[in-house]
């Protein structure tokens, strides 16, 4: 039986079935995944922006690529419309954005730097959370063929694989006939030829919007500081421009200043790089060129490939950290860091940046403590794990992190002591500790320790400004001023004569009234110090236990009064 169909052809069919399951597969999990999960957690509302951007970037012209993002709040109308000034779509480029593929390009050009952060795959579907169906309005351009207009629907609403498949199909079936189209002869490079149109349709596609939009504000000045392929970017109603100066300052070879324009603000940010991994860290810049650090803004990621990772804002580093060739996790909120029994090229990558960060950072330190920098206290911002991050081996953190720059810290001049002088080590010369901070997990007991101990010793204190930081940063290393400790300096002096000539400016018999009271706040010591610590001063002033004290009755002799 003769039917003109062969197995070739059957086989065809098979292939390009399976290819549109797949396709439709992958999408419907993704894009339930975003909507379970969009509600749970802000970082999949924040995650948009950035792959738009991302996108926009990795088809620059060589000068950086200018990115028009405008937000409509017409009700009824509301949208959001991104639109840049990159290089034409090619053929291939339209199809991995129809079929959601993956053009991630993750080699290096010649200078060593990766090309591309990626494009169009896993992480543009986030940007289908302000509207699941997507009209891109752009140019297409193959080196052979004449630029070509186009217009397409990425429809990612279906809720079963054979409703994608058909919004797929649809999508591919309306590029079909491009060679049919018009030449189009008006193309300029460096307008705004790429264009994707959201309607915001509910109040979670407008929250998703906002979300985004925020975050941009926080992040963008740092993506502007790490990357030269991006040039202006337009938040529209606001008409709020973003870029960097080109006035760039060198502190040194390696420490650079560089201004971010924000409409009529400036923000200033210290970077010093190695290769292609950078830190930074915000800074104020008064009139006579002092710097002042600045505290780094609660939300900001503390690690982008390029763009913010976002959902790494609770890693505890004191400086952000960048590097195009970072391994980031499939959700870009992190990069795996952990011992290897087996070799993992990519995890080893990413450890090795940051033992490269680590030493950025401790030159910046120094370099910062030799100029004096302001509230230089924020360099000393690192901890434990205090949250579990799913990418980071807790034991690996503390091994090559944490421990080598605590004890970079103790000796470096960071603390800002409360009699006004120059900063301090919180060790000595010998490695003993100097600097005291106030230590308890009551806020009251802290505030009094650090009043009492400011009539004694302000040059090894805090300053009362900075007592709640050091309350959080602080480890067994470091001095910690609890009621004991101070009870045992107290002791130390054995007399009240010798701690008068401590406190001059206090009467010290009132000052002794108002640490007893101090104690007394202290309800888990209480009863251990009063009863232990040689504390209370007899007729003769000598310092004794509680139990060594009598009230006056005929013969005692002098030295038990």
């Amino acid at each position: 039986m003769t039917t003109g169909v062969t197995y070739k052809d059957k086989f065809k069919g098979s292939i390009d079935k399976a290819h549109y399951k797949n396709i439709a597969t992958k999408i419907l999990r993704d894009m339930d995944s975003l909507r379970s999960s969009v509600g749970n957690t802000k970082s999949v509302a924040r995650r948009w922006i950035w792959e738009l951007i991302q996108n926009a970037k990795d088809v620059h012209n060589g000068s950086g690529v200018n990115i028009k993002i405008e937000y409509d709040q017409t009700p009824g109308t509301e949208r959001i419309i991104f639109s840049h000034s990159g290089k034409p779509f090619t053929a291939d480029n339209i199809r991995f954005l129809i079929e959601q593929v993956s053009s991630k390009d993750r080699e290096k050009d010649v200078d060593g730097k990766r090309k591309a952060t990626g494009k169009f795959g896993t992480g543009f579907l986030s940007t289908h959370l302000l509207s699941e169906k997507v009209k891109v309005k752009a140019i297409a351009k193959e080196p052979e063929l004449d630029y070509r207009k186009f217009e397409l629907e990425l429809d990612r609403s279906g809720n079963d694989p054979e409703e994608i498949t058909k919004a797929v199909e649809k999508a591919e079936r309306s590029i079909e006939n491009l060679d049919e189209l018009p030449v189009f002869t008006n193309y300029v490079e460096g307008e705004f030829n790429t264009c994707f149109y959201y309607e915001l349709q509910d109040n979670l596609s407008r929250r998703v919007a906002e979300e985004g939009l925020k975050d941009l504000e926080k992040c963008l000045p740092y993506t502007l500081a790490f990357l030269d392929e991006l040039g202006t970017i337009t938040v529209l109603p606001y008409d709020q421009k973003y870029c960097i100066n080109n006035s760039e300052e060198s502190l040194t070879e390696e420490i650079k200043l560089i201004t971010i324009l924000s409409g009529t603000n400036q923000r200033k940010i210290v970077s010093l790089a190695k290769g292609y991994t950078t830190i930074a860290l915000p800074v104020l810049v008064s009139d006579d060129g002092t710097i002042t650090i600045e505290q780094i803004e609660k939300g900001v990621p503390k690690l982008f490939c390029d763009f913010p990772l976002v959902g790494t804002e609770s890693f505890p580093f004191p400086v952000i950290v960048n590097s195009p060739h970072f391994n980031p996790t499939d959700p870009r909120d992190g990069i795996f860091l952990a011992h290897s029994e087996r070799t993992n090229t990519k995890v080893e990558e990413n450890t090795e940046i940051i033992k490269d960060a680590i030493q950025l950072y401790f030159e910046l330190l120094e370099f910062a403590a030799e100029k004096n920098w302001k509230e230089i206290h924020l360099l000393a911002q690192i901890r434990t794990l205090k949250e579990s991050l799913y990418w980071v081996s807790d034991d690996w953190f503390k091994t090559n992190i944490l421990k080598p720059i605590r004890n970079k810290l103790l000796t470096a001049k960071i603390v800002n002591p409360a009699d006004g002088s120059a900063p301090l080590a919180i060790l000595d010369d010998e490695n003993k500790k100097y600097v005291w901070f106030p230590y308890s997990t009551k806020k009251a007991i802290r505030d009094k320790l650090w009043q009492l101990a400011n009539d004694w010793f302000p040059h090894c204190l805090p300053r009362e400004e900075d007592v709640e930081i050091w309350y959080k940063l602080v480890w067994r290393d470091c001095g910690q001023l609890t009621t004991k400790q101070f009870a045992e300096f107290v002791e130390s002096c054995k007399t009240v004569e010798e701690l008068a000539e401590n406190i001059k400016e206090k009467n010290v018999f009132q000052w002794l009234n108002e640490f007893y009271q101090l104690l007394k706040l202290d309800t888990e010591e209480y009863d251990s110090i009063i009863n232990n610590k040689s504390i209370f001063p007899n007729q003769n002033g000598v310092f004794c236990k509680k139990d060594h004290l009598w009230q006056d009755f005929e013969d005692i002799k002098d030295e038990f009064k």
